[in-house]
């Protein structure tokens, strides 16, 4: 077993816990929740919440119906309710119109609990009445109201209305009743059941019953459709439903189902935007509708739904730049800002109102590197460390962060003996808001100081999980989500009080913010499936802000009106969005104040901000609706902001105007911030409606500054127009600035309106307190180019900026057309093969496969083998071999033996005839023999051969060997073959056929045949194998996929023909990987064939799932850079940047002019990362003139250019020239160069996010040539070019015939590749990017673990090689080498080194095996004795060496005298000075 990558994780084994709490005003949930349930963390804001709290005799909205269980009656009413609507609020009136229980209740004395919440799910609650044997299955959206009487029992149902009719089918076991409100009732039972209607209200059973009954409304009596549909469907119920979150931007439901036929359920609004338009699995019923408060919901059939958002950007800065011509007025707000911060000054002990200022001084940060004034960066990170960390560490005087155990979830120490402290918090209300903002801050801080952020992670990841933990029940210790509702697809607050209209939502804005800082969060550790939820969640969040939250005037005429024409008239946004009500009113203020309501749904005001509010015409409407309401006397200045903040996004001028003459601010807002969100408003910005107009995938950059220990050490951000990323002009301001701010005391912003009583420190049932409003201090900000000054300090003026450069076009996000995509000049290459020589007519149009498992096929003559586990095929003359190879090795190297075992074909075949691809897929190809009238299914891992005979054909089989017997079964369906090597064949046949044997080497059919012919080696004498081949033999696949949707998973799933069960082969990299929980598959694991990847076993079942743990990709070291080495490695740094020059580079070779960018671009980071950024201008300067003329076509000598033959990239010299550029131009290595040039734009793009927005669409080019995910026709390449998804690893080889298939020399390289990808992705906050290039990551370093480092005492390899070698040299698909391209096995020194280089962070994961290191660098050290050896290598063999001697290493290196072209000294002092204690 290979060591686990040894990253960072989100929960640590042993999660850290805030100190337990002993709450004196929680609830008791044993109460109610069954005893299996109470031990672990409970629900604190679900749809059933009501159930659970006091008497649990309050209603819920379980849509369609209001539902209503009764404690003391022993019952549950429902109701299908009306509206009640003004324009001041909406609500639906609860009537009892069915109650069901059982005729004679008992006493409810005699029973301690009279309901219990026996289990529940994200969709689902199961609720029992035990004492009239009751079980209600209430799933969300279902027509049906299902429960099981679950012993014998007297049913009655009543109701408050008068029964008008009542009948039933013959069978007893459906029957319709009509009530005087006009309502009419179906009720199906599973069994027949006699039920008499007594009196005008009552129905009750004749006889004792016990079954499922499930009841309807029919919400449209007069349409007969109605009850068909309800009929029909009546038999199929669910009881229980669960959503899953495990692909970015996508929520997938799936109902556990019981009866017969297909399920029928509603779906809301929202879930019909966001339906898959290719969820097959679903039928839409358009006509079928009920009403909701919600919107009409709508039939659906299928028991899995598939929703899908468009993906919203996670970025730290504003998504088209700020203006520079602004920054003067920005830079000048912002000292003042930063001047302000002093955390003694604070007074406030509250958690959400500390939690705002935290995020406040965190935005100061960002825009401070937006508008490139790092200066005050080192003020702005002492004030969050001194406001952060208490909190964090338990030692915040007056308040903290506790853990309830008893629901599972953090409180605060005022909140455990206070109801209404912390507005609610030590209750559970409203916690995504309060830790939201903590979340943002730490997300900053933890950018711009990264020890930092290693050193509270634990602390991090346990307030994030509060909130938006995933794990179910007993494996966390807080409950799933707390406060996100995957039905509604938005968040509730409200907690554990009790509420006759259910849970509640006032701040959208907050919500957004807490998945929005929780992305960011991710960005700053690196953290992909934190990025992916995170990002995930915000756009849900934002799309139901925008459906339910944001009145549209042109709803007005109720044609498409989703409330009542009255409310939507006098009304623009939603105060309080109950689920069973809407209401025009805040809690902390009344409907007339516009300005609160319009504010509260902003706050706070950052980018994401830009995606919320995207509907510019919604914008104007809601703006010109509550601008009336600032003239009313005592409105706050900082509701006012958000006002005019909005008014900026369709009227900048005016909006800037008033917003300079503010006089206060909000206490999480600044003007700072204000002139921020103005000065990146785009002119771009037209009246649209999009969901997130201009906001999807903008090209911005995740810019993480690194922590600093002294004063002056950050830097700004780059935008639209940017030269330059800091200029020495601005740090020598650094220590004088830092040291006038230290003291200061904070400027007094004001007790606005938003500080005022935001939450119900009253009663529900009280009307809200009326707010009382301090005034805020006059503060009138500097307008001009000055800064200000004081007596204490000296006048400072904001740095000369560069002149601006033009504005560039926004990148939109690409929806990945072919058409629209950019395309490299398009080359005719001399040098490729003409893919129509073997490719069906159908395939040559599309992309085509450059290293796939199946290459030789489609080269040459096409006649070289491929090992297609467990068999080496070959095709030639006509006829298809198949070798179950023996193995050849020595102490150099191991190979497959190809013997033709058996061949097949037809008795006279074509001498001439050829093979044809007619498809192919990640783990399949279909290869034809049109003149033998033979298709082949050529699936990989498949112990069976299995081909169809098209047309009525003589089969001839022949081996190489003797047949020593021959025999068949009696329905001559099977036969048996053994030979003289010992190996033993078996033969299925679809139907009859009569076969013979001639001589010792040929069978043929003595009778024309078509149909399917399978054909096994069996591996053992032992009988069990036969019995398993025979048992498996009828169900055979046809092909193959694999899908990347879900982070650090692989999903396999085959088509199949047949009946039974089918069975393929797992390698052990699968075994390892194949997920605990996937019940859906049988391993095998006596049923193995031998590989020279290891031994296959046998595994059923037709989709597997494969899961890795995560990989967490970082810009720098995961454990930081020892501080008392900053100096030697900047004094390296400054002659490495020094060196930079691109004119003086002479080579024109796309491999080698890529690393030396990388090198440049890795001298950049590590600037960061020791908080040296004078050099960063010189590095970006190389950066810009090495990676541009590549770029844009303008490179001297070289460049890439489009081929559209094969479907990829080649060069200039690579397109006349296969030996150029390393075999480049016929598609080899092609992700080892790419890699290079992408981790290059990556920085660059990190570093000058208006270059990475100018160079999008050429960059994504670049990744897409090896890492695309599209199929064929969709893309204008081939699908992961190098990635091999069933050896879960990559391969070169390119379009050059190999007798032993593909290979790779350099993990390392390929490992970089995927790296940067996701690194790239970090740069453009690219959730599926970050996501796909961390999972094939993740699997390259797991996979080089297992077959390239070669680990003494293993049995993978022959004990011959694995005694004289510690790392493979070259890896084929059918053999294994000691020797590497370019050098004999004895330059240990060079295979050490080539599957090394580039040294990067990512480098700790893949070398994550201490003890491996340490026999590897032992195994190596006596080759660096040899003369002539390159200093170069010796740099990675001591790098190595530093992983467990870091002295010794250290002492080498800083002898070397030379390094790497990809490598340096700074790299090498970066390395061993960032080699933490813990890695040993």
């Amino acid at each position: 077993m290979m060591s686990p990558i040894p990253t960072p994780k989100p929960r640590p084994s042993g999660p850290f816990l805030f100190p337990k709490a002993q709450s004196t005003v929680l609830p008791d949930p044993a109460k109610f929740f069954s005893p299996n349930l109470v031990s672990t963390p409970l629900p604190t804001n679900s749809f059933f919440q009501n159930f659970v709290l006091n008497n649990g005799d309050q209603p819920e909205y379980i849509h369609p119906y209001l539902i209503k269980p009764s404690p003391s009656s022993s019952s549950l009413s429902l109701s299908y309710p009306s509206f009640f609507s003004t324009s001041a609020f909406i609500y639906q009136v609860f009537n009892a119109d069915l109650t069901i229980g059982k005729t004679s209740p008992e006493d409810s004395i005699n029973h301690a609990k009279q309901q219990v919440i026996s289990s529940y799910d994200d969709l689902s609650v199961t609720l029992d009445i035990p004492s009239s044997n009751l079980r209600f299955f209430l799933v969300r959206g279902s027509p049906y109201l299902t429960m099981a009487v679950t012993q014998k029992t007297l049913i009655s149902i009543t109701t408050i209305h008068a029964i008008l009719s009542f009948s039933s089918n013959e069978s007893l076991t459906k029957y319709k009743f009509q009530l005087n409100n006009g309502q009419t009732w179906l009720l199906y039972a599973s069994s027949g059941i006699k039920l008499s209607n007594h009196g005008l209200s009552e129905i009750t059973s004749d006889s004792e019953f016990m079954g499922m009954i499930r009841i309807a409304i029919l919400p449209d009596s007069s349409n007969p459709n109605y009850e068909i549909v309800l009929d029909k469907h009546s038999s199929c119920y669910p009881v229980s439903g669960r959503a899953s979150l495990s692909k970015p931007f996508c929520v997938e439901y799936e109902w556990e189902i019981k009866g017969w036929g297909d399920l029928l359920l509603l779906a809301h609004p929202l879930h019909l935007q966001l339906l898959a338009n290719d969820d097959n699995g679903v039928t839409v019923l358009d006509d079928f509708k009920y009403r909701s408060i919600d919107g009409e919901l709508v039939g659906v059939v299928g028991d899995s739904w598939v929703l899908r958002t468009d993906p919203v950007s996670v970025t730290w800065n504003s998504t088209r730049g700020v203006k520079e011509d602004s920054h003067n007025e920005i830079v000048s707000s912002l000292l003042n800002d930063v001047k302000g911060l002093d955390s003694s000054s604070i007074t406030t002990a509250s958690s959400y109102f500390y939690g705002k200022l935290i995020a406040r001084a965190a935005r100061l940060a960002l825009i401070a590197e937006e508008v490139h004034f790092p200066d005050v960066i080192p003020a702005i990170r002492k004030f969050l460390k001194e406001t952060i960390e208490p909190w964090m560490e338990g030692t915040f005087n007056g308040n903290g962060f506790l853990y309830d155990p008893k629901w599972g979830g953090l409180v605060t120490k005022q909140g455990s003996t206070d109801s209404g402290a912390d507005f609610g918090f030590g209750i559970y209300n409203d916690h995504h808001y309060h830790l939201g903002y903590f979340l943002y801050g730490i997300a900053v801080l933890a950018k711009i100081d990264p020890s930092w952020g290693r050193k509270y992670k634990p602390q991090a990841y346990s307030l994030m999980a509060d909130f938006m933990n995933l794990g179910r029940r007993s494996n966390s210790n807080y409950t799933r989500l707390r406060c996100f509702d995957l039905y509604k697809l938005h968040s509730w607050a409200g907690g554990l009080t009790e509420f006759a209209d259910g849970r509640n939502q006032e701040s959208t804005s907050e919500a957004v913010n807490a998945y929005y800082s929780a992305a960011l969060m991710g960005l700053a550790y690196g953290d992909s499936q934190l990025i992916s939820l995170g990002s995930t969640l915000t756009a849900l969040e934002i799309h139901a802000s925008q459906m339910w939250w944001h009145l549209k005037k042109e709803d007005d005429d109720g044609d498409h009106n989703l409330y009542g024409v009255d409310f939507t008239r006098e009304n623009r946004i939603v105060g309080v969005l109950w689920a069973n009500k809407r209401d025009s009113g805040l809690w902390f203020a009344p409907p007339a104040w516009k300005e609160c309501r319009l504010g509260i749904q902003v706050l706070p005001l950052l980018p994401i901000t830009e995606a919320l509010f995207s509907n510019v015409k919604y914008v104007k409407d809601l703006v010109e609706w509550t601008l009336p309401a600032l003239n009313r006397d005592g409105v706050g200045e900082g509701w006012k902001g958000f006002v005019y903040a909005l008014e900026g996004i369709y009227d900048k001028e005016s909006a800037l105007e008033k917003i300079r003459k503010l006089k206060g601010f909000d206490d999480g807002n600044s003007f700072t911030n204000l002139l921020w969100w103005i000065h990146s408003r785009g002119d771009e910005v037209e009246e649209g409606d999009g969901l997130f107009e201009d906001f999807f995938f903008a090209a911005v950059a995740m810019v993480t500054w690194p922590r600093s220990s002294g004063i002056g050490r950050g830097n700004g951000e780059g935008r639209v127009g940017d030269t330059g990323v800091c200029d020495l002009s601005i740090l020598h301001l650094t220590l004088t600035f830092a040291s006038q701010v230290e003291n200061k005391s904070v400027i007094n912003i004001g007790d606005n309106a938003a500080a005022v009583q935001k939450f119900h420190s009253y009663s529900p049932a009280t009307p809200p307190p009326s707010p009382s409003f301090s005034p805020p201090l006059p503060f009138t900000p500097p307008l001009t180019s000055s800064l200000p000054s004081s007596t204490d300090s000296p006048t400072l003026t904001p740095p000369a900026l560069p002149p601006p450069s033009p504005l560039l076009p926004l990148v939109m996000h690409p929806k990945k057309q072919p058409g629209k995509s950019f395309l490299f000049p398009q080359v005719q290459s001399t040098v490729l093969p003409d893919p129509s020589n073997f490719f069906s007519p159908n395939l040559v149009s599309s992309p085509l496969p450059t290293n796939s498992f199946f290459q030789n096929f489609v080269l040459k003559n096409g006649d070289q083998p491929e090992y297609i586990h467990p068999y080496l095929i070959k095709s030639s003359l006509s006829s298809l071999s198949i070798s179950y190879p023996s193995r050849f090795f020595s102490s150099a190297f191991i190979y497959q033996v190809f013997n033709a075992d058996l061949t097949f074909g037809k008795t006279n075949p074509d001498p001439n005839g050829k093979h044809i691809i007619s498809s192919y897929d990640d783990l399949s190809v279909t290869l034809e023999i049109p003149s033998s009238n033979l298709r082949f299914f050529l699936v990989r891992g498949s112990p069976y051969l299995t081909m169809a005979v098209t047309q009525r054909t003589q089969i001839s089989l022949t081996t190489v060997h003797a047949i020593l017997s021959f025999s068949s079964n009696d329905s001559l369906t099977k036969y048996t073959i053994q030979l003289n090597n010992g190996q033993t064949w078996l033969i299925y046949a679809s139907s009859s056929v009569k076969l013979s044997s001639h001589g010792l080497s040929e069978i043929t059919s003595d009778d024309e045949f078509t149909g399917i012919i399978r054909v096994a080696v069996l591996p053992n004498s032992n009988s069990k194998y036969k019995t398993i081949l025979d048992s498996f033999s009828s169900c055979y696949p046809i092909s193959g996929k694999a899908s990347l949707s879900k982070p650090f998973s692989v999903e396999y799933k085959w088509e199949k023909k047949g009946w039974g069960d089918l069975l393929l082969l797992a390698h052990p990299l699968h075994l390892q990987l194949l997920a605990n929980d996937n019940s859906d598959i049988t391993v095998l694991d006596d049923f193995k064939y031998k590989s020279i990847d290891g031994d296959l076993v046998g595994v059923v079942g037709d989709s597997w799932v494969l899961e890795t743990d995560p990989v967490y990709v970082t810009w720098q070291s995961t454990t930081g850079v020892k501080e008392e080495s900053y100096n030697e490695i900047v004094s390296a740094l400054m002659k490495d940047v020094e060196s930079l020059n691109s004119s003086s580079i002479t080579t024109t070779s796309s491999y080698f002019y890529g690393k030396l960018i990388a090198r440049a671009a890795r001298l950049a980071l590590i600037a960061e990362e020791v908080c040296f950024l004078d050099v960063i201008p010189t590095v970006r300067k190389f950066l810009k003139e090495t990676i541009e003329p590549w770029l844009e076509g303008t490179f001297n000598g070289n460049g890439f250019l489009y081929d559209a033959k094969w479907g990829g990239l080649v060069t200039k010299q690579g397109s006349t020239d296969s030996g150029g550029d390393f075999g480049f131009g016929i598609y080899n290595d092609h992700h080892f160069h790419l890699g290079y040039f992408l981790y290059g734009i990556a920085v660059l793009s990190k570093i000058d996010p208006a270059w990475g927005r100018k160079y999008k669409p050429q960059a994504y080019s670049l990744m897409q040539d090896f890492m695309n995910l599209g199929r064929r026709s969709n893309s204008n390449y081939t699908r992961l070019r190098c990635f091999d998804l069933y050896k879960l690893h990559s391969w070169a080889g390119g379009l050059t015939e190999f007798a032993d298939g593909r290979n790779q020399e350099s993990t390392s390289e390929a490992v970089n590749a995927y790296y940067s990808a996701a690194l790239m992705g970090l740069a453009y906050g690219d959730v599926d990017l970050v996501a796909t290039g961390s999972t094939l990551t993740a699997l390259e370093i797991l996979a080089t673990q297992m077959w390239w480092h070669v680990k003494a005492g293993d049995n993978l390899y022959e004990e011959d090689f694995t005694r004289e070698n510690r790392l493979v040299g070259v890896l084929w698909a059918n053999k294994r080498d000691s020797g590497l391209w370019f050098a004999p096995a004895e330059w240990k020194e060079c295979r050490l080194g080539i599957q090394v280089l580039p040294l990067l962070p990512i480098t700790e994961a893949l070398f994550s095996n201490v003890k491996y290191v340490k026999d590897l660098v032992d195994w190596t050290l006596p080759s660096l004795n040899r003369e002539g050896v390159g200093e170069g290598w010796k740099g990675f063999v001591y790098a190595l060496e530093g992983i467990y001697d870091e002295d010794n290493a250290l002492e080498k290196i800083r002898n070397l005298k030379g390094f790497d072209d990809g490598n340096s000294l700074t790299n090498l002092l970066w390395w061993i000075h960032s080699r933490g204690d813990e890695v040993k």
